[in-house]
């Protein structure tokens, strides 16, 4: 339907309108495949995940191991994907949908750390604007995408490309939660730990 769209307004042109789509989603998923493995790489370096994530390699010092398993899990995921709808633009749709709901969820995490850090770690540095008012505002934001854009969108879709990212997303954030609580209560000094920024 979109393809016709771009037909009757655009003629042979349409290709442009497609080019900077790929382009765009190019670079999208790029930027996450990088901080998927950054993610990873601290945990690593934390003793959360395995040792060899936490290593990096070359004259670069690039976490390559962790790089490649993002790599490797998403290519997997993408095959499943697949194979499960039967359908490439139905997969993309459905993981692009679910990408939703996890950028709300960071985009809320990063203010509300924001506002913890600044009240909790150096509240001498706390300012009412930047570490309260926005932060707050952003949450909000944050949320509220992710209640229209998510709940209340895809839930009153077809379950094969609507509910079922819901319902996947919701299961997915409810097992890291129960995982970060496991790993909390088994090393409760985690937390307390420097952050794992140097290399």
């Amino acid at each position: 339907m979109s393809g016709a769209v771009f037909l009757s307004y655009w003629g042979r042109g349409d290709l442009v309108v497609i080019a900077t789509a790929f382009t765009g989603l190019t670079a999208i998923y790029l930027s996450c495949v990088q901080g998927a493995s950054r993610v990873i790489f601290a945990l690593a370096r934390h003793g959360v995940l395995p040792e060899r994530l936490g290593r990096t390699s070359g004259v670069t010092a690039t976490p390559r191991a962790a790089v490649l398993s993002v790599l490797v899990i998403c290519a997997v995921l993408g095959i499943v994907g697949i194979a499960l709808l039967g359908n490439g633009l139905d997969c993309f749709v459905w993981w692009s949908d679910a990408m939703v709901f996890f950028a709300a969820l960071t985009f809320a995490g990063v203010n509300l750390a924001n506002l913890l850090y600044y009240r909790r770690v150096q509240p001498e540095r706390f300012h009412f604007l930047r570490n309260l008012l926005v932060p707050a505002a952003g949450i909000a934001l944050s949320l509220y995408l992710l209640y229209s854009a998510f709940f209340q969108a895809l839930w009153s879709e077809p379950f094969r490309t609507g509910r079922s990212v819901v319902l996947a997303c919701v299961l997915l954030f409810a097992l890291q939660v129960i995982g970060a609580l496991v790993i909390t209560a088994r090393r409760p000094n985690l937390s307390r730990l420097a952050p794992p920024i140097g290399v």
